[in-house]
């Protein structure tokens, strides 16, 4: 690989045009896809040649790998509308845009990320096909996303691109695929909930026509950063953690574990959306720069600036170093020592006795820096709740057995007490209704082991 290659930071730009260059000479959207996947591949071999080897910062490994993605995305829309004009003889005069999330939308990707989505498009409407058939244009683009979604993700003789996520959707897996601008602006102002502010708050536009996504941007940023809350976002965000914490194993977990990633993005993410809707420098979607403004607001201390930058920056290494060795999503800290050992080395630590005690010593600072933030004493009844009205069967039982219950039709029992059926979709109801009946059960699984037949008293209360 030249030398001058490898070196060259590479953006957006860049991307683009060299994969217009490189799938022009093919015909067939099948082909043009196919070479993009082998252009994508030459690309992470190089931006992962230049993070082992050159030391470049963090900040510009993840830019440049989510610029890939970026520049991949829009091509990829931009064939899948082509195919589609094909097909029906045109397409609607209409706008559409997809944003991306999570690390995407932050600048932050992985090497082996999913990619969070979400499309929109303006108006509602019919046109009539090259073959004389009325198509709604809700179906249109239906097919439309489906139809970048299978170019994104679809596993061929070349691989694939990237896995696509797009459950953060309104209304998730049960909502429609692409939403209608005022299907999205009336789900967020009736029923968006605490975690989607917190969710948006990374939201980008990744590929727009007419500025439509910022537009939506626009209109949406005061449901992101309200001024005044009528929910305590800490103690929502706090029951969301510790819910990740009890129903997974997280101990290795880089991400997920205590002091980990999520305690960084979280308690930064808290902060934002507390005070950004009177402050606007905090609205940042990239972690790092968001530690830097809440720090120059003097919501965090320099040193509680500097523990978080560097702690951060330090667990994505980790991440890259683990994902660039096996391409596949994963945070797990091995156990063996010998590839504990390969894994503090690439990260320039001569032993594994240093790399343990760095470790330690930012889990423990971020995990305090958590705990200062939240304040929150989650009642560990209901957390217990939750965990057993979650979808991991096998550790409903293990904590129904604390209770004293053996009987697993108590988890549709408590679903039937909380949301009013053991099917609805959760995030139908509000927001308050589900969490003061979790409440009330908190109360009643508290004295539960002081009566003989602890399920008979859920039945009977449902």
């Amino acid at each position: 690989m030249d030398k001058n290659i490898i070196e060259s930071k590479k953006n957006s730009a860049d991307f683009e045009n060299e994969i217009k260059h490189t799938i022009e000479v093919f015909s067939t959207v099948e082909k043009k896809v196919d070479a993009i996947k082998r252009y994508f591949r030459r690309n992470i071999l190089r931006i992962g040649v230049r993070d082992i080897f050159l030391n470049v910062s963090l900040t510009d490994i993840t830019s440049e790998l989510s610029s890939l993605a970026d520049s991949i995305i829009k091509i990829i829309t931009e064939l899948s509308i082509s195919e589609l004009k094909f097909k029906y003889g045109k397409v609607p005069n209409n706008d559409f845009t997809i944003f991306g999330l999570g690390k995407l939308g932050g600048y932050e990707l992985n090497y082996s990320s999913d990619i969070d989505l979400i499309m929109v498009y303006r108006d509602d409407g019919e046109f009539k096909s090259k073959d004389k058939k009325i198509i709604s244009f809700y179906n249109y683009y239906q097919e439309l996303g489906k139809t970048i979604i299978k170019y994104l993700s679809e596993t061929t003789s070349e691989g694939y691109l990237y896995r696509v996520d797009m459950r953060l959707r309104p209304e998730g897996n049960s909502g429609p695929l692409v939403s209608s601008y005022s299907f999205f602006l009336t789900y967020y102002e009736s029923r968006g909930e605490i975690w989607e502010r917190q969710m948006l708050i990374k939201a980008r536009v990744i590929y727009q026509s007419n500025n439509f996504g910022e537009e939506i941007l626009d209109n949406i940023t005061s449901f992101i950063y309200p001024k005044y809350f009528t929910v305590n976002p800490l103690e929502e965000i706090a029951k969301i953690k510790f819910r990740i914490e009890v129903e997974k194993s997280t101990d290795l977990n880089i991400k997920l574990c205590k002091g980990g990633i999520r305690d960084i993005e979280f308690s930064i993410q808290a902060l934002q959306l507390l005070n950004a809707g009177k402050n606007k420098n905090l609205r940042e979607k990239s972690t790092l720069k968001a530690i830097e403004a809440l720090e120059k607001a003097d919501l965090l201390s320099r040193k509680e600036a500097k523990l978080l930058s560097e702690a951060y920056i330090f667990y994505r290494n980790i991440e890259h170093r683990l994902q660039i060795k096996s391409y596949q999503q994963t945070f797990l800290i091995p156990d063996d020592k010998n590839e504990l050992l390969r894994l503090s080395k690439s990260l320039k630590i001569k032993s594994v006795n240093q790399f343990k005690k760095k470790l330690k010593r930012y889990l423990f600072g971020t995990r305090e820096i958590f705990n200062k933030i939240f304040r929150i004493n989650i009642k560990k009844t209901y957390a217990d709740i939750e965990v057993i009205i979650s979808d991991n069967i096998d550790l409903s039982r293990q904590i129904l057995l604390k209770y004293g219950i053996n009987e697993t039709k108590t988890i549709n029992y408590l679903k039937l007490i909380i949301y009013g059926s053991a099917s609805i979709n959760e995030k139908l109801l509000p927001q308050n209704i589900s969490n003061l009946s979790k409440e009330v059960l908190s109360l009643v699984f508290d004295n539960l082991k002081n009566y003989p037949n602890p399920f008979q008293i859920i039945k009977n209360l449902e």
